[in-house]
C-alpha cells in the first residue's frame, strides 16, 4: 500500500521531497487506495476544480482524501448559502483547502462572528471572499489580532476600515513586540 501510494503521487507529478511533505502532513494517505485517489480527483474535477488546483490543494492539504465527496459538497453548499457563487467557493477553497476540515457549524459561526464585529452582510461576504483563511482561523486568534491593533492605538472603526481595504489583516501574524 505504501509503495502504491508513493507511485501514485509520483504519477500525479509530485517529486520525492513533495511526497515526503504530503506524507508527513497526513500519514493516513496510506490508507487510501490508488483507485480512491483517482476517484476523488475525478470527483473534484467534476465539481469544477482543475488539475493544477488539485495538485496544489493535495500538496497543502492532503487530508482532502480523508473526506467524502458528499462531505465536501455539503461544505461547498454551506458556503454558497452565505451568498457566494459556486465559482467564488471554488476559488476560496482552492486558496484555503483546509476549509473542508472544518464543520458546517464552525463555518457558520465564523461568518456570523465577522458580522458581529460590525460589518454589514455584504462587507462580511467581501472580507471572507478575499481572505478565506478566516474560516480556518480560531476565534481566539481573530480576537488577539483585534486586541493588538487596539493596543497600538487603532479604534474599532479604524480597524474596520483597514480590514475592509485589506481583509488579509485578519490572517497576518502579529508579533508581541
Amino acid at each position: 500500500m505504501i509503495n502504491n501510494t508513493c507511485v501514485k503521487l509520483l504519477q500525479l507529478g509530485y517529486n520525492k521531497e513533495q511526497i515526503i511533505k504530503i506524507i508527513t502532513k497526513n500519514l493516513n494517505i496510506f490508507t487510501v487506495t490508488t483507485d480512491n485517489i483517482d476517484k476523488k480527483i475525478n470527483d473534484l474535477i467534476e465539481m469544477g476544480y482543475n488539475r493544477d488546483d488539485l495538485y496544489k490543494m493535495i500538496y497543502y492539504f492532503p487530508k482532502i482524501f480523508s473526506y467524502s465527496i458528499n462531505n465536501i459538497r455539503k461544505k461547498v453548499d454551506c458556503i454558497i448559502s452565505f451568498g457566494y457563487s459556486f465559482s467564488d467557493v471554488i476559488k476560496m477553497t482552492r486558496i484555503e483547502p483546509s476549509i473542508f476540515g472544518h464543520s458546517i457549524s464552525d463555518l457558520q459561526n465564523k461568518f456570523n462572528y465577522i458580522m458581529e464585529l460590525g460589518y454589514s452582510y455584504e462587507e462580511t461576504l467581501k472580507i471572507i471572499k478575499f481572505c478565506p483563511m478566516i474560516f480556518t482561523t480560531s476565534f481566539d486568534n481573530l480576537n488577539k489580532k483585534i486586541e493588538k491593533l487596539e493596543k497600538i492605538g487603532y479604534s474599532k472603526e479604524q480597524i474596520k476600515k483597514m480590514t475592509l481595504k485589506l481583509p488579509s489583516l485578519y490572517c497576518y501574524s502579529f508579533s508581541d513586540n
